[in-house]
């Protein structure tokens, strides 16, 4: 089971400060259960020893070329690839709601996006509790198309992990996941402070 917060799940409807009334939270909670009994959460990471200089970071055999990538793990010697699903039956409902329930298929989009949130935390902490990353530090997950980190790497992230074998994962032509609720990230560990 994968918990989550309303309070994420309406960051993600977009309420900020604002408050939901009634209806909205019972839909959400509604959707809650209904997403909690169809999901298949899966995941796969591999811990790598890499080499970072200015303008790229290699490991696993390749070499990423990526300022940003490179300057969000200056100092690491160490990173974990991971990628993680929520199974293709979440976008079928949301896809099933949006053709006449357009408001259930938003909130649905968001508790989905909660609970993809909520497992990639809960991987990242299984990565951090493996042996080879005793007393090294985790920075914050980097993912394919943030920065100059070209969203093409996708390709080579769920090479290098057996994605599709592994837990169903593929790429439409465009580089995006499917199914839709998935992540795929780098996560970098150096010495603590």
């Amino acid at each position: 089971m994968i918990n989550i917060a309303v309070k994420d799940v309406l960051r993600y409807l977009g309420y900020g400060q604002n408050t939901a009334d009634q209806r909205i939270l019972e839909k959400i909670n509604q959707l809650n259960d209904e997403v909690a009994g169809i999901i298949l959460p899966k995941s796969v990471f591999k811990i790598f020893d890499c080499q970072v200089d200015e303008k790229s970071v290699t490991f696993g055999g390749f070499t990423i070329h990526s300022t940003h990538l490179a300057r969000h793990l200056n100092g690491c010697a160490k990173l974990a690839l991971f990628a993680v699903t929520l199974g293709a039956k979440v976008d079928t409902l949301i896809r099933r709601y949006s053709v006449n329930e357009m408001d259930k298929a938003v909130i649905a989009d968001a508790v989905c996006t909660a609970m993809t949130e909520a497992f990639c935390n809960k991987v990242v902490a299984e990565i951090q509790a493996q042996d080879e990353l005793f007393n090294l530090q985790a920075i914050n997950r980097f993912s394919p198309g943030f920065g100059d980190f070209s969203i093409t790497h996708q390709r080579d992230v769920l090479a290098l992990l057996d994605c599709e074998k592994r837990i169903g994962l593929t790429l439409t032509d465009s580089d995006m996941l499917c199914p839709n609720k998935s992540v795929t990230a780098i996560i970098g560990f150096r010495s603590g402070a």
